[in-house]
């Protein structure tokens, strides 16, 4: 439960994507690209996506040792099919949380424009 509470603060409080200041042109400067205040929310945050990664992983290992633990034919194709939504879920569920956090991954880069001399940059 404690691992959900990452996701949650993240949607909740939306924090900045980084920690950055305007300066007197009001252009946004970049001071990191880690932002500490939320050290716990990213802490919990990993914890939970492991977490989700190692259940669908105890799901694939339970499907093969299914015909071990179970005889009866019908109860063992309800079982594999439960688990295989259970995986499905859980991987469409990571990709949802991983498209919502792509912009704080995917930072770019900018050089200053002192730096933006030379004879590449016709090109």
């Amino acid at each position: 439960m404690f691992s959900l509470a990452g996701f949650v603060a993240v949607r909740m409080d939306k924090p900045d994507k980084w920690l950055s200041h305007t300066d007197d042109d009001g252009v946004e400067i970049i001071d990191s690209y880690i932002n500490e205040g939320y050290r716990d929310v990213y802490a919990y945050e990993g914890y939970f996506f492991s977490g989700t990664v190692t259940l669908m992983g105890l799901c694939f290992i339970a499907i093969l040792n299914v015909p071990k633990f179970l005889s009866n034919r019908l109860v063992q194709d309800i079982v594999i099919v439960l688990l295989m939504v259970i995986i499905y879920l859980g991987y469409n569920f990571l990709m949802t949380v991983m498209n919502i956090k792509r912009g704080y991954y995917n930072p770019q880069i900018v050089p200053n424009d002192d730096l933006m001399k030379g004879s590449l940059l016709e090109n």
